[in-house]
């Protein structure tokens, strides 16, 4: 289950991830399907820059962890769809806290 973490107490490397993604998701006036179009080159450079641990990403990175759990899919709930689409509610709802317009 995704749970993120207050905007307060994310680590640096998050707040800087999140800088990012708040400026693309605004770009987008809040199309996360651009958002995510638009983020999905740089997260290499997030993994390797930043150094972003995997925990983080799921704890308080919103954008990142939504194509993450796109790109991973229903499988990794071992195919069940009500819990899949709660933790993908939680991801839109932490992008739409996190990166309010």
């Amino acid at each position: 289950m995704y749970i993120f973490e207050e905007l307060d107490k994310l680590d640096y490397r998050s707040r800087f991830a999140n800088i990012v993604c708040k400026l693309i998701y605004q770009k987008h006036k809040g199309n996360l399907t651009d958002a995510l179009s638009e983020v999905y080159p740089l997260l290499p450079s997030f993994d390797y820059i930043i150094n972003i641990e995997f925990g983080l990403v799921d704890s308080e990175i919103p954008l990142y962890a939504l194509h993450n759990l796109r790109e991973i899919g229903i499988e990794k709930f071992e195919n069940d769809q009500k819990l899949y689409d709660l933790n993908e509610k939680v991801c839109i709802d932490a992008c739409e806290l996190y990166y309010k317009l």
